[in-house]
């Protein structure tokens, strides 16, 4: 939902933006508006994704450290069977 709030702020924005006649913008109030709520709805988004979604993580240092040294490995092997 916040997306889509976010997408329709964007768009209000653009035509307000082109419905500016010379330097007097008479859309402005508008454009703030909507560029300060999705502000306020993005912030929202991130702290309650961090908080509910991210927040009971833990990382796997076994798991991780086996990931990155096949990664490494495979790396290698690339890079020494590759000849210029």
């Amino acid at each position: 939902m916040i997306a889509a709030q976010v997408i329709g702020n964007d768009a209000t924005i653009t035509v307000a933006g082109q419905s500016g006649n010379f330097q007097l913008n008479v859309m402005l109030p508008v454009i703030a508006y909507n560029l300060f709520q999705s502000l306020e709805l993005l912030g929202i988004g991130c702290r309650n994704l961090a908080d509910h979604a991210l927040g009971g993580f833990t990382v796997n240092r076994e798991s991780l450290g086996a990931a990155l040294a096949r990664q490494s490995d495979s790396r290698d092997g690339a890079q020494s069977g590759h000849r210029l």
